[in-house]
C-alpha cells in the first residue's frame, strides 16, 4: 500500500499594523531632575519615544539607562533638544526619572506606539524663530508608521495639515513662557513615497520637529 503525502499550505504571515497609542503628558521643571510619566498600557513589542526640550543651549542631560539617542541639537542661546527611543520590555510603569548636570527650564514628553518594535529611520526639521515647519518624511511600506512630533519653547496653538496624517495629541503648558508638544502619524497601507506634514504655529517659536519611521518585526 502506497504512502500518501499530505501537503499543508504555508500560512501567510500577518504583520500587525503599527499605530500611535498614547502619552503620559508633559512634565516640566527647572532642577537637576524631571519625572516624566510613562504612558499607560505599555506592552512588550511597543516603541517608546522620549522628547526633551530645554529653554537654553545648556542641556547637561544624563542619558537614561536603556534608551538610545536618535537625534540631538540646539539653537545657540535659545533651546536644546534631545530625542530618545526604546523598545519596550512591557515592565515600564509609573514615572521615568531623568537627571541633568545643569538647572535649566525643561519640558519632557513620552509617546508609545503599538506593534512598532523596530525603529527604521529618523530625521529633523529645526524651528528657528518661525511660525511654520514641514516634516518631509520617508518612503514606507504597508504596516509601517511614520510619526512627526513637534515640540517648541512656548505655549501656542499649532495646526497640522497633510494628506493622510492624523493628529494624535496637541498639548501645551504654561511654564516660563510655556511648552507645546504635538504628535501626528501617517500609517502606510501600501508601498508609498514620502508623505509630508505641515505644522503652522500662531506665534514664532524655537524648537524641533522629530520624525520617526517604525514597524513591527515578527
Amino acid at each position: 500500500m502506497g504512502h500518501r503525502i499530505l501537503y499543508i499550505p504555508k500560512a501567510d504571515v500577518i504583520i500587525p499594523t503599527s499605530y500611535y497609542y498614547g502619552t503620559g503628558g508633559i512634565a516640566t521643571g527647572s532642577g537637576t531632575s524631571i519625572s516624566v510619566p510613562y504612558p499607560p498600557g505599555i506592552e512588550s513589542g511597543d516603541m517608546l519615544l522620549l522628547h526633551v526640550l530645554a529653554k537654553s543651549d545648556m542641556m547637561g542631560i544624563n542619558q537614561p539607562t536603556g534608551w538610545g539617542v536618535t537625534w540631538s541639537g540646539y539653537i545657540a542661546g535659545v533651546v536644546t533638544y534631545v530625542n530618545y527611543k526604546k523598545a519596550a520590555s512591557g515592565s515600564e510603569s509609573g514615572n521615568l526619572n531623568i537627571t541633568f548636570t545643569t538647572s535649566e527650564r525643561r519640558g519632557v514628553i513620552m509617546y508609545v506606539y503599538k506593534h512598532a518594535n523596530t525603529y527604521l529611520n529618523h530625521g529633523n526639521t529645526i524651528i528657528n524663530n518661525s511660525i511654520a515647519g514641514t516634516s518631509t518624511g520617508f518612503a514606507g511600506e504597508a504596516g509601517q508608521l511614520q510619526a512627526s512630533s513637534l515640540y517648541i519653547n512656548r505655549q501656542t496653538n499649532v495646526t497640522v495639515s497633510g494628506t493622510g496624517w492624523v493628529e494624535n495629541s496637541n498639548l501645551s503648558t504654561v511654564d516660563n513662557g510655556g511648552f507645546t508638544f504635538v504628535n501626528a502619524t501617517y500609517a502606510f497601507s501600501m508601498s508609498e513615497t514620502a508623505p509630508t506634514a505641515s505644522f503652522t504655529l500662531d506665534d514664532a517659536s524655537y524648537g524641533d520637529i522629530h520624525r520617526s519611521l517604525m514597524k513591527h518585526t515578527p
